[in-house]
């Protein structure tokens, strides 16, 4: 099974691509709220000046595109503001290679690809059939470290393997940071009109 969405909130919808909406509303009324403190500005300041924006292209262009993003990596952002990353399922491009040659024999798929798969007996695998149909099956056996059967009833000569599933797969929270930037920037103006006193 996959393992749940772990961190400030459950998800409840889950999208391959770019969500696009005229308008987005977030759940802020204070009657939902149990209000803790206001946050320290000093400490956000601090906080944010730790986190690194990144220029980074995806692996997978064939989803996600070839362009340059100005963005966050969660890895980082975990050392930094834990609370804005979430944890979950998810497959990541580790392999991302056609097969060099697969075999159909019995129900059984064997995979031979040109490089080593990194896989383990039982690791769930994304991958796509000569249909271009995604796939997610089971590694049942591990021949070599180039070399994997799953079970496919179906029928295909090619096999473009995406890669593996892991349980850790991360998300950001971008409004936790957005709203780090607020309090930092409302500590910046605090300085500036000390300075200009």
């Amino acid at each position: 099974g996959s393992a749940p969405y772990t961190g400030a909130h459950s998800a409840s919808i889950r999208a391959a691509g770019t969500i696009i909406a005229g308008n987005y509303m977030a759940v802020s009324d204070m009657r939902t709220k149990q209000i803790l403190s206001v946050s320290d500005s000093k400490k956000d300041l601090l906080l944010l000046s730790k986190i690194q924006v990144t220029d980074y292209t995806y692996i997978d262009k064939v989803i996600n595109g070839g362009a340059v993003h100005k963005k966050v990596i969660a890895q980082q952002v975990e050392e930094v503001l834990p609370e804005a990353v979430n944890r979950s399922a998810g497959f990541i491009p580790d392999i991302y290679l056609l097969a060099s040659k697969v075999e159909l024999k019995n129900g059984r798929l064997r995979i031979s690809l040109s490089k080593p798969h990194g896989l383990k007996l039982r690791d769930k695998v994304k991958w796509i059939d000569a249909k271009g149909t995604e796939q997610q099956s089971i590694a049942e056996n591990i021949i070599s470290d180039t070399e994997f059967e799953i079970s496919y009833d179906g029928s295909t000569d090619k096999a473009f393997v995406y890669g593996k599933e892991v349980k850790d797969f991360r998300t950001v929270d971008y409004e936790a940071i957005s709203m780090l930037n607020v309090s930092a920037t409302q500590e910046l103006y605090k300085m500036i009109i000390e300075l200009q006193a």
